[in-house]
């Protein structure tokens, strides 16, 4: 083989790398957008008393909690304002049909992740007297959630106390919506099937 044989062969050979080096590049660049499928969760409250609260997870680990919410936690929650550190949800994540009082789509049915927002520590569920969790007395805690690795404690609509932890923001509500009266559908963003 000649000296210009040679050559045209590497130059075809070194354009063909090219092409594939550019096709890998492009479609790398576009695989997000093509794979991307959000997770969404069916979960059926039909079984949920006023009071109960249940816990669901996403096939990636991220857990949501739903607590049915009693007339009496409506009542508590419209009456406590002062010691919240975000009591309008300002700062805090949650789509915008539940950007409000009670933080969620239906009043009766809070929708949440069980973690904070910037902390990797889970929130437990708290009906009742905070003093079994070494917390003092409290005299506008109706039950709500505690993070006990940093002290905070959130009311029944997850807005974070001030003077309790680091927190700044409330715990933070996924994309969902009710696809029914006891059905909804709970989007967990950018998690594949």
């Amino acid at each position: 083989m000649d000296v210009r044989a040679r050559y045209k062969t590497l130059m075809a050979l070194s354009l063909v790398i090219v092409v594939a080096g550019a096709s890998w590049v492009l479609l790398a660049a576009l695989k997000p957008s093509m794979s991307r499928s959000d997770f969404v969760l069916q979960v059926d409250v039909s079984d949920l008393a006023p009071g109960d609260i249940a816990f669901y997870s996403s096939p990636s680990k991220h857990r949501i909690m739903v607590l049915r919410r009693t007339a009496e936690d409506l009542e508590n929650l419209n009456s406590l304002s002062d010691p919240l550190k975000d009591p309008k949800s300002e700062r805090s994540r949650q789509p915008a049909e539940a950007k409000n009082l009670f933080r969620s789509v239906n009043p009766e049915y809070f929708v949440a992740y069980t973690r904070a927002e910037r902390l990797p520590y889970s929130v437990e569920y708290v009906p009742g007297d905070l003093n079994a969790f070494g917390y003092s007395r409290n005299p506008n805690w109706f039950g709500g959630f505690v993070n006990r690795s940093e002290g905070e404690i959130y009311d029944k609509a997850g807005r974070v106390y001030a003077g309790y932890g680091i927190e700044e923001k409330n715990i933070p509500v996924p994309e969902y919506r009710f696809i029914s009266k006891h059905t909804l559908l709970v989007t967990f963003i950018g998690e594949k099937t």
